[in-house]
């Protein structure tokens, strides 16, 4: 007699699986880079935006505040008047400054009155009128924009800064 083994199982259903496939996972994990790499190009652009406009606000409203008491006749500049020999003098020494390379004086309307860098101090007689300082001025908020310098004369990125100085 030979012997005979008899098994005796339970029956497993097996639920078939989708076939994978090397590609579609290649794809998945490109498509899951390419989301982190873009979240975190926009968490740097949005947090170098404000950095920037910290730091320009605060760097405006501080020289704002600094010519603000220096130049006893800003409101007679801002109205179109000639500055003092006292302001001319300020804005002469004020050219050598490090942190501001140029700052304008405009009226309460956004048009420019006078206008200084580390090179001229000019008193406008045809007014060029700033949108984003009468913004300013209507407001009582500063406006920032961050630029890119092209011209030789500017620095290769800046911030211009618009903040209302209440005399």
């Amino acid at each position: 007699m030979g012997s005979a083994r008899t098994v005796i199982g339970q029956g497993v259903q097996r639920v078939p699986r989708a076939p994978t496939s090397i590609g579609r996972n290649v794809a998945l994990i490109v498509a899951m880079l390419l989301v982190l790499i873009g979240g975190t190009l926009a968490v740097v652009k949005l947090t170098t935006d404000y950095l920037l406009y910290q730091s320009a606000t605060s760097d405006a409203r501080g020289w704002a505040s600094f010519v603000a008491k220096s130049i006893a006749d800003l409101e007679q500049i801002a109205a179109g008047e000639l500055p003092s020999g006292a302001s001319m003098s300020f804005f002469q020494w004020a050219q050598k400054s490090d942190r501001v390379f140029r700052y304008e004086i405009f009226n309460r309307a956004g048009y420019s009155q006078l206008v200084a860098d580390r090179d001229k101090i000019a008193l406008l007689t045809l007014s060029e009128f700033s949108p984003a300082a009468a913004r300013a001025g209507s407001t009582g908020r500063p406006v920032v924009e961050a630029k890119e310098g092209r011209l030789p004369d500017l620095p290769s990125f800046y911030a211009l800064a618009y903040v209302p100085v209440v005399v």
